[in-house]
């Protein structure tokens, strides 16, 4: 199984994909609710830009702790509902936060609850794409890793039978033979 704290280098992906979150939830906002447009000024956009930072890393920090936690339940589909559900749950309540926060002080409470909702669920659902691709990498590792320790136990397994055959020859026969040829 794969090292619990061998974490993923993905720096690169973090720089491009959070930033690409804010711009996709900008555009499917307006795409999906093109009577409720938002003006988006450069305080959305760095409320925005944070809230997607805090998900992201929120979320691959708990995955981390979650891998260390539920490493012990066999069943995949197990700890796959286990990470989702905490994805959505931590998701949900953090998105709200923000977006009344960002409803309230920034727009003066100019949005309904449902536009709220409606950015949550584009939020949610975008985290849960992020926590899919992290998720395959590491069952993928973790796959990998299996692979490579199968093969060594089949290699020890075949040295050890090895070794035994060798052992039960008499190195005494061997030199006999070889012996007598010379003489």
């Amino acid at each position: 199984m794969l090292e619990i704290s061998q974490q993923l280098k993905d720096r690169y992906f973090k720089y491009l994909g959070i930033p690409a979150t804010v711009l996709l939830v900008v555009s499917l906002f307006n795409l999906s609710h093109p009577r409720q447009k938002v003006n988006w000024q450069a305080t959305d956009l760095i409320l925005l830009l944070f809230l997607s930072t805090s998900l992201w890393l929120g979320n691959v920090n708990i995955q981390y702790l979650l891998r260390k936690k539920l490493c012990t339940i066999r069943k995949v589909h197990v700890r796959l509902i286990a990470r989702y559900s905490l994805t959505i749950f931590i998701s949900y309540i953090f998105s709200l936060l923000w977006l009344s926060v960002w409803n309230y002080y920034l727009h003066a409470d100019a949005f309904e609850f449902r536009t709220i909702l409606w950015l949550q669920a584009i939020i949610i659902v975008i985290s849960m794409q992020v926590a899919s691709v992290y998720e395959i990498i590491y069952l993928n590792r973790e796959r990998e890793s299996d692979i490579i320790k199968i093969e060594r136990t089949e290699k020890a397994k075949v040295q050890a039978q090895l070794d035994g055959l060798k052992s039960q020859i008499d190195p005494h026969f061997i030199l006999i033979p070889s012996i007598h040829f010379l003489t």
